[in-house]
């Protein structure tokens, strides 16, 4: 089975699908985006970039809180993006 190679598992599923060489159930995909931790979309080509699943599940979390926790955490994190990105454009 050539999916099963560690060089298949790197390209999305969807190049394999389109030569028909292989269609896992969307079971089987599923499976083999939770044992790689990514999403389906980034598996069968459908996101150009693979989100951590750490991140992932910290968004989760916050999307559970209450409003006012979840708009304080936002804000903080919308700060601190709007930081390092500046000091990422200063550093060029």
């Amino acid at each position: 089975m050539n999916w099963l190679r560690p060089s298949a598992l790197m390209r999305p599923l969807s190049e394999d699908m389109n030569v028909n060489e292989v269609k896992p159930s969307i079971d089987v995909a599923t499976k083999m985006a939770e044992a790689l931790q990514v999403s389906l979309d980034y598996l069968v080509g459908f996101a150009d970039d693979e989100l951590d699943h750490s991140l992932t599940q910290k968004i989760i979390d916050i999307q559970k809180l209450n409003d006012e926790d979840k708009s304080a955490i936002l804000k903080t994190i919308d700060a601190l993006l709007r930081d390092a990105k500046a000091r990422k454009a200063y550093a060029q």
